[in-house]
């Protein structure tokens, strides 16, 4: 090791190997069969819960929006006007327009 701290002198860059020590290690590995991989073990796909949890709420939000707005009753038509009298006594008058005309005839 130089003064520096470099360890080039004991960790070459490089080594040189025999050509008949390369030709022994790749017919070796050659001949070694390579383990088979466990098969990858499958886990669970959220996309079907996801999917469930929407169509529930569009079912849900159908049900208690779509359904009460579509069975609401028609709105009741007035049968009469009710006016109060001087007496403070009220009436129920059927056509408050015809009543007003035959008043303003008297």
């Amino acid at each position: 090791m130089s003064a520096a701290g470099h360890a080039h002198d004991a960790f070459p860059d490089f080594v040189i190997v025999p050509e008949s020590e390369v030709h022994e290690r790749r017919k070796i590995e050659a001949s070694v069969v390579p383990a088979e991989k466990p098969a990858p073990s499958r886990q669970a796909s959220p996309v079907l819960p996801l999917m469930a949890l929407v169509v529930g709420l569009a079912v849900a939000a159908a049900w208690f929006v779509g359904v009460p707005h579509l069975t609401k009753p028609a709105p009741v038509q007035r049968g009469c006007e009710v006016i109060v009298l001087q007496s403070g006594t009220t009436k129920c008058v059927a056509n408050p327009q015809a009543r007003s005309a035959n008043a303003a005839k008297r």
